[in-house]
């Protein structure tokens, strides 16, 4: 009989091992990509879009520490679980937490409990503008050092169900339910806030210029800038210094410089007083375009180079500025250098001759105005082939 059994499992053996092959494997990784909103720093909690639109939140091995908001990240998922985090320089982390973003709070207190047999289980949380006293049940021993600390919260399934307590740097989850809202606080008016008036900004070689009004509004006024290469979701952010490349400056004006020449940039700039409230963000789109391919540019009063043709010659005028010295004009033949010229600013226009030696040859004509002290910057340039029409 166990002679029987054994050639039986002799003859099964082969069989189970092909159809275990053959089932599909609900646990093999697979990997997605993902693009990287928001990361601190200092506890290695990473906000991501993923591919499906739904923010979420990573928690991270300290090692991972090469992070930016400028480049993607991979995702590798085991199942629908995500277990670890691939960067830019292709190294691998250990990822601890991972649950979709809700947004983020600050925890005032835990509400101690006045019966000692019974634990404390109830807290005070600010989401938003709205204080509320949440029950967070039993366990979350870290909760009593997160006293006014951020912390995160997420709903899976609906707000009316309750959500889950996040705490940062992988602490821990804590499920929630809420009980009541305590009070309705004040949110910052920005509509009395001076926005930037007058924002004028130009695509240039490897960089941005921007100029707009000086703030005068009562007070002392500095400006904001930040930019990305994708757009921000500036709802995600509690405080300025939280957004990426971030610059602060008192200046009315300010050039972006080291961009990638053909690369979409994303720039939000915005006034901020001594008591930190910031006017509403400006938000412009640019793209850093050659010196040798200078386009229009794209102001609210247009600096723009206009090209009549005549049968002997070719005139460019541009609009009149008050706000220039001087304008700084090149001619280019096949990008070289044909000659320069200062001209006084009520002299907006130029005439090139139909010499016979640009015939068949590409053409540029580049101003620049000379602007008065602290007055903007203008420039465009204009680009076209003298041929015979036939």
């Amino acid at each position: 009989m166990f002679k029987n059994m054994k050639t039986s499992l002799k003859l099964l053996l082969p069989t189970l091992i092909i159809a275990l092959l053959l089932l599909p494997n609900v646990l093999a990784d697979f990997s997605e990509t993902a693009q990287a909103l928001k990361e601190d720093k200092n506890t290695n909690d990473l906000i991501v879009k993923r591919s499906n639109g739904q923010k979420w939140l990573i928690e991270h091995v300290p090692a991972c520490n090469s992070v930016s908001t400028e480049y993607p990240v991979t995702l590798i998922l085991t199942g629908d679980k995500i277990t670890q985090l691939k960067i830019s320089s292709n190294a691998i982390c250990k990822v601890f937490n991972a649950i979709s973003y809700g947004g983020e709070g600050t925890f005032i207190d835990i509400i101690r409990s006045q019966n000692q047999l019974v634990p404390d289980h109830e807290a005070i949380i600010i989401w938003g503008n709205k204080k509320y006293q949440i029950d967070y049940g039993k366990g979350c021993p870290y909760l009593y050092d997160y006293a006014n600390k951020k912390v995160y919260y997420s709903f899976p399934e609906g707000s009316e169900k309750g959500g889950i307590l996040v705490l940062p740097g992988y602490r821990g989850q804590c499920p929630f339910t809420f009980t009541k809202v305590l009070e309705i606080l004040p949110t910052q008016d920005t509509s009395t806030l001076p926005s930037l008036e007058r924002l004028v900004y130009q695509a240039q070689n490897n960089q941005v210029y921007f100029y707009w009004e000086p703030v005068k509004a009562e007070g002392e006024w500095l400006y904001l800038l930040s930019y990305s290469k994708y757009p921000l979701e500036l709802d995600i952010y509690k405080s300025w210094h939280e957004m990426p490349n971030v610059k602060i400056f008192k200046n009315n004006s300010y050039i972006v410089h080291n961009l990638a020449v053909g690369r979409k940039y994303y720039f939000y700039l915005a006034a901020i007083n001594e008591n930190n409230e910031i006017g509403p963000w400006s938000q412009v789109t640019a793209t850093p375009v050659r010196g040798e391919r200078l386009i229009n540019n794209p102001d609210s009063d247009p600096f723009q180079i206009a090209l009549q043709e005549t049968d002997t010659e070719f005139q460019l005028t541009w609009p009149k500025r008050d706000d220039a010295r001087r304008y700084y004009v090149r001619f280019f033949v096949n990008g070289k250098q044909e000659f320069f010229k200062v001209l006084r600013p009520e002299n907006n226009y130029i005439t090139i001759p139909k010499d016979p030696k640009y015939l068949n040859k590409g053409l540029r004509l580049e101003v620049k105005t000379i602007p008065l002290p602290n007055k903007p910057h203008f420039s465009d340039g204009i680009y076209w082939k003298y041929e015979v029409k036939k």
